[in-house]
């Protein structure tokens, strides 16, 4: 539960842009717009918002299948085809590579810096005081 803490303002972008993105675009009445968000702005916000769920709550082997249905279910309402559902698996499959890269990061296998300080650490609580050295 405390990851789902950590993840949910993601999945709330995530779920805004879903269904904020197509209808804003058909305001403007071009079909450019469209375009440019399911060649752009979805796959970006797919990597960005995985990274960071991932870099702060670590793998969460959810949160891509949560990004799938998130904009699978703007499918019916926005897009007239059902091929659009090869969309949805490419933006999950790009939020689950990007949620593993983030929680490689925040582990302490993708910082060796941290593991060098956590081992100087260590030495220097095993060893003696200068007074008695």
């Amino acid at each position: 539960m405390k990851t789902l803490q950590k993840e949910w303002p993601y999945l709330a972008v995530m779920a805004v842009l879903s269904r904020l993105g197509p209808a804003l675009s058909r305001l403007t009445g071009e079909g450019t717009v469209l375009v440019v968000l399911l060649l752009a702005v979805f796959p970006l916000a797919s990597l960005l918002c995985g990274f960071f769920a991932g870099k702060a709550g670590g793998f969460a082997w959810w949160f891509f299948l949560a990004v799938g249905v998130l904009f699978g279910m703007s499918i019916p309402v926005y897009y007239n085809t059902p091929s659009m559902y090869s969309y949805a698996g490419i933006y999950s499959i790009l939020a689950l590579a990007s949620n593993v890269f983030g929680g490689y990061i925040a582990s302490d296998k993708g910082t060796p810096d941290t593991n060098w300080k956590r081992r100087q650490a260590q030495k220097k609580a095993t060893r003696p005081p200068k007074k008695l050295r």
